[in-house]
């Protein structure tokens, strides 16, 4: 008999969670089955590919564009606008367009592959990237049995541009299980979309076990920590629904009570400026640290943290990096958004506070950089469970219930 084949597709357009949750997939699939991998032309992609994944792997790259964002953005205010029905015909007439567009790319691709047993489409958010929802149209005419849509995020319409109608018709249509990586992602599409519930899966998001390089780890604790003596740090791009403005404007009545606090944000995004132009304004900036895109290795820096701060303000899935920190043993304090709840208990293994809140985040700071046993007792944990709950083990074992 053949080896199965299980090809992939994704879109993506920077570095972040989707590329770490598909180069784990594809590494923990079956070893016996053909793996094949679709995806957009984007920058370092294939040159991380190659630096995380060891099988082999057919891989084809396509020239996919990204989605306009002048018409997410007209989505999102059709309401206010006098014109709202010509400027939807508009949005739509160009979704379906880019739709139809990326449909035949993908389906060169399917053929160039052959036939195909399982396909799985890794999306970021929802509605998230038209050519998946693409993917799944050509794989169901294709005729593969097996038709697999991981969505990595919690939607929240109040955030996402509504879904082109009959995209979203067709997708329910080719789709038959949809995987999500936490409970409240799949609430948020029953609730939000009408999803039907016997299709939408839940398969907790996992982590091998991190090895950082304790040398490594010294050397950014002291570049990061200054003159301080507690490191509070996030790791993450910045975004505006990261929250990390939160973070800057709790610091200051943090420092009353704290005063050996510091702050590292590490990474980088289109807030970094706004950022650092609200640190002087609050003439903290020069105790908090911005070192930009981290390419080394995550647990390196998140090792250098004595805490880790992740106060997203909006949506959240279940971050990479709070998993990380609690296998690392890190006290951690977030915000109750998404699925982060399902990871965080709150004084149990972390401290869970209110989005878009700095006086919950400095009154939970000063928490943990006073009583260090507490902070101990929270890391702990944490560790113990992210090992039962969150390793990549217990992910495996649900992607090839999925695929099966």
């Amino acid at each position: 008999m053949s080896p199965k084949r299980l090809v992939f597709y994704t879109e993506n357009r920077a570095y972040g969670g989707l590329e770490r949750f598909l180069f784990d997939a594809i590494a923990s699939a079956p070893a016996d089955w053909d793996v094949c991998l679709i995806h957009n032309d984007h920058p370092g992609f294939a040159e991380r590919l190659a630096a995380r994944v060891a099988r082999p792997l057919r891989r084809l790259s396509l020239p996919i564009a990204p989605r306009s964002p002048f018409f997410d953005r007209l989505g999102r205010h059709l309401p206010r606008l006098a014109a709202a029905a010509p400027a939807r015909w508009a949005a739509r007439t160009f979704t379906r367009r880019h739709f139809e567009h990326s449909r035949g790319l993908i389906r060169a691709a399917l053929e160039a592959v052959g036939p195909a047993d399982v396909i799985h489409i890794v999306n970021g958010g929802y509605p998230g990237a038209l050519s998946c929802a693409a993917a799944a149209a050509v794989a169901a005419e294709h005729g593969i049995p097996r038709r697999v849509y991981s969505i990595l995020s919690v939607h929240d319409p109040v955030f996402a541009p509504a879904p082109e109608p009959s995209v979203e018709r067709e997708l329910l249509a080719d789709v038959g299980v949809f995987v999500v990586n936490c409970e409240a992602a799949r609430q948020a599409l029953l609730r939000h979309r009408g999803f039907p519930a016997a299709r939408v899966v839940t398969v907790h998001t996992g982590i091998p076990e991190p090895a950082p390089d304790a040398a490594v780890a010294r050397r950014l604790r002291a570049r990061w920590l200054g003159d301080g003596d507690i490191l509070v740090g996030c790791l993450g791009a910045l975004y505006p629904l990261k929250g990390h403005r939160y973070l800057i404007e709790a610091l200051p009545a943090a420092l009353k009570r704290a005063p050996g606090l510091r702050l590292a944000l590490v990474g980088d995004g289109e807030s970094a400026g706004e950022l650092k132009a609200l640190a002087r304004a609050l003439r903290v900036e020069k105790l908090v640290s911005f070192p930009g895109y981290h390419d080394g290795d995550s647990a390196d820096a998140l090792a250098a943290f004595d805490v880790l701060a992740h106060p997203t303000s909006q949506t959240e899935g279940l971050p990479y990096a709070i998993l990380e920190a609690m296998a690392l043993g890190k006290p951690i304090v977030a915000t109750a958004v998404g699925g982060v709840p399902e990871a965080i208990q709150d004084r149990v293994t972390g401290l869970l506070v209110p989005p878009a809140s700095a006086p919950a985040l400095a009154e939970a700071l000063v928490t943990l950089g006073q009583d260090r046993c507490l902070a101990q007792r929270l890391g702990d944990a944490a560790r113990r469970r992210q090992h039962e709950l969150f390793s990549l083990e217990h992910t495996t074992a649900g992607l090839r219930a999925v695929y099966r």
